[in-house]
């Protein structure tokens, strides 16, 4: 888990999916699509009213998690308030998030290995038989 998603289930008892689209549109997403640390530490500090932390959020700016009700039917999530919008940046779900492996590095060398051993096996067999 990152120190973010900690953060977040220790505050809500839920863990925060990014809403990407939101996030772009405020800036708070890097080039890898990560969320800003200075962002993440704003919303930590708004979340948790913790006036002791480095990162507080920008002024008219808050931070709130709303629990699903007959109000709010979409489930529960993280909003950033400023003034009179309501800007929804993370959902709140109980299954921990899982993310897929990007490359599977073992599969990855074996499945190489096998197809390029043979042949520079048998390459340095003819070279040391040549060379009798």
């Amino acid at each position: 888990m990152t120190p973010l998603t900690s953060a977040i289930y220790g505050i809500t008892q839920k863990y925060g999916v990014p809403w990407y689209g939101n996030l772009s549109r405020l800036g708070a997403l890097t080039q890898r699509l990560d969320i800003k640390r200075s962002y993440a530490s704003a919303i930590v500090s708004g979340l948790s009213n913790d006036a002791t932390r480095k990162t507080q959020p920008k002024s008219g700016e808050r931070f709130v998690h709303i629990k699903a009700g007959n109000k709010y039917p979409e489930g529960p999530a993280i909003y950033r308030v400023k003034g009179n919008s309501l800007t929804r940046i993370m959902n709140l779900v109980d299954n921990k998030p899982k993310v897929d492996v990007a490359l599977e590095y073992e599969k990855f060398i074996n499945k190489t290995a096998e197809k390029r051993l043979p042949s520079l096996l048998s390459l340095e067999l003819q070279r040391a038989m040549t060379s009798r």
